[in-house]
C-alpha cells in the first residue's frame, strides 16, 4: 500500500509539473487608434496631461511647468534647425502649430529619426515617426507599424523648402 501511495503521490507531482510549463494562449485584443500626444508622451516616456482633448502645440509648455513634490522635472529647450548641423533635430520633438501643412486646431506632435538639409536645392528632408499623422504634397508615408498599442503609427518624410510653422524641442531631466 505504501508503494502504490509513494506511485501515486509521484506521478501527481510529475503531472503538476508540467502543468506548470504549459503556456496558455494570451487573450487576443485590438490595438487602438491613438492620438498624436498620448503616443509622442509613450514613445518618449513623458507624462500625460490627463486631458484627451489637449492641444499637441501647447505640450512643450505643459512639460516647463510640470512638477512633482513641488519640483520642476523637465528643462525643454526650443531648438532652431541650422542648415550646417540638420542632425541637431535628430530624436527631437517635432510640433506643428495648428494649419501648418494640414495640422488641425490642436496642431501636431511627432519625433524626429533624422533631418537632413540640400544646401543646393535648399530643401529639408525630415524623418519623422508619428501617430494619427497625415500625407500631402510635402510629407510621404514610408512605413506604418503598430506600437505602444497604437496601430495607426507611421514613418514619414517631410520633404520642404520652408519649416515655418513647425517648431523643435529637446526635452531634459532637470
Amino acid at each position: 500500500m505504501k508503494r502504490i501511495s509513494f506511485l501515486f503521490l509521484a506521478i501527481v507531482m510529475v503531472c503538476a509539473t508540467l502543468l506548470t510549463q504549459v503556456s496558455l494562449p494570451r487573450p487576443v485584443y485590438a490595438a487602438k487608434v491613438c492620438q498624436c500626444l498620448p503616443y509622442i508622451q509613450a514613445k518618449m516616456g513623458l507624462p500625460a496631461t490627463g486631458d484627451a482633448m489637449f492641444p499637441a502645440y501647447k505640450y512643450p509648455v505643459f512639460l516647463e511647468n510640470y512638477k512633482q513634490n513641488g519640483k520642476n522635472v523637465f528643462r525643454v529647450s526650443q531648438v532652431s534647425p541650422l542648415t550646417k548641423n540638420p542632425g541637431d533635430l535628430n530624436n527631437l520633438m517635432m510640433i506643428w502649430q495648428p494649419g501648418t501643412q494640414g495640422a488641425y486646431g490642436a496642431g501636431h506632435i511627432a519625433q524626429v529619426r533624422s533631418a537632413k538639409y540640400d544646401s543646393s536645392k535648399k530643401v529639408w528632408t525630415i524623418e519623422f515617426i508619428d501617430a494619427n499623422g497625415w500625407t500631402n504634397s510635402a510629407i510621404k508615408l514610408k512605413s506604418s507599424k503598430t506600437e505602444f498599442d497604437c496601430n495607426n503609427v507611421a514613418v514619414r518624410v517631410l520633404t520642404t523648402k520652408s519649416l515655418s510653422g513647425i517648431s523643435f524641442y529637446k526635452v531634459s531631466k532637470r
